[in-house]
């Protein structure tokens, strides 16, 4: 590394070095390239509203550990779970436009 023009980009250390493999490069750059760019911005911004539910689906709902072996019943298993989330949200969802009606805070009047 101490010849390599990229080593102030790989580390910092002057004891420690981080090896690129030379065909991993280009990926490396265009990796670079897309997290500077507008893409990388609205795509996190998606990220952050599905993550939540993510975690909700795998520390409340069973998908930390699979219950089957098959990949048919795991996928199952995952389709099942997404269903359950879903409804809850439905059901919340349902929940507050009834609530809103009952306060008077309707559109209607």
């Amino acid at each position: 590394c101490s010849v390599c023009e990229m080593k102030a980009d790989c580390t910092r250390s002057e004891r420690r070095s981080v090896s690129v493999p030379v065909e991993d490069l280009g990926l490396l750059e265009e990796v670079k390239m897309y997290n500077a760019g507008e893409e990388y911005c609205e795509d996190r911004k998606k990220r952050a509203r599905i993550e939540p539910k993510q975690g909700e689906m795998k520390n409340l709902h069973g998908l930390k550990r699979a219950k089957y072996r098959s990949l048919l019943r795991i996928k199952t298993q995952a389709i099942m779970t997404a269903i359950v989330v879903n409804l809850k949200r439905f059901v919340k969802l349902l929940n507050l436009g009834e609530n809103s009606e009952c306060r008077g805070l309707s559109s209607t009047t």
